[in-house]
């Protein structure tokens, strides 16, 4: 259950970003410039990144460190407030983390289950991955990325479609996972 139920999410998610550069950002042709700076979304994103984090830090804070654990909501806050208040480009980054957080448990998750094609699944959640990386490091490509599917039909076309494949793939695996285990 701890490996179906968010590999259905991941599909999910990729699917529905697959029907929103397909049939949603052509028709909002300012939506590049904005998406990417967005704050409040950025922000609702960043906190949930930032304390999926927190738990994983904590997990690693043992021994004579085990006290810095009653830091760890003041430096979430802190790190909230400032990147709100300085960083450009929060959606982008703080979506970026969230798909690195994903992804980092989602393959933990995959390689604790016998998967037949474990190899697919992995692949698919490392391409996610690197994005997430360059959505944090260079925000900007993201921002170009989104004008391109916007006015350019066969990147959107493209784009659409892979993100498709790949949730849909995820979505395959997961289930036919979900039915192996269920007969036997």
């Amino acid at each position: 259950m701890q490996f179906v139920v968010p590999s259905i999410i991941i599909s999910a998610f990729l699917i529905a970003a697959s029907v929103c550069v397909v049939c949603v950002v052509p028709k909002h042709d300012k939506l590049w410039r904005k998406l990417p700076r967005e704050r409040t979304f950025g922000i609702v994103i960043g906190i949930i990144s930032l304390c999926w984090s927190a738990m994983e830090v904590r997990l690693m804070l043992e021994g004579g460190l085990a006290g810095l654990r009653k830091l760890l909501p003041f430096v979430v806050a802190g790190t909230s407030v400032a990147s709100y208040m300085m960083l450009d480009y929060l959606f982008t980054r703080a979506l970026g983390g969230l798909l690195l957080l994903v992804c980092g448990h989602m393959l933990h998750e995959a390689f604790a289950v016998f998967l037949p094609v474990r190899w697919l699944y992995a692949l698919i959640l490392y391409v996610v991955g690197v994005i997430g990386m360059f959505m944090i490091g260079s925000p900007y490509r993201f921002r170009d990325w989104l004008e391109r599917v916007t006015f350019d039909a066969r990147w959107r076309c493209l784009s659409g479609a892979l993100l498709a494949l790949g949730g849909a793939v995820i979505l395959v695996i997961a289930l036919c996972y979900q039915l192996q285990t269920q007969n036997g």
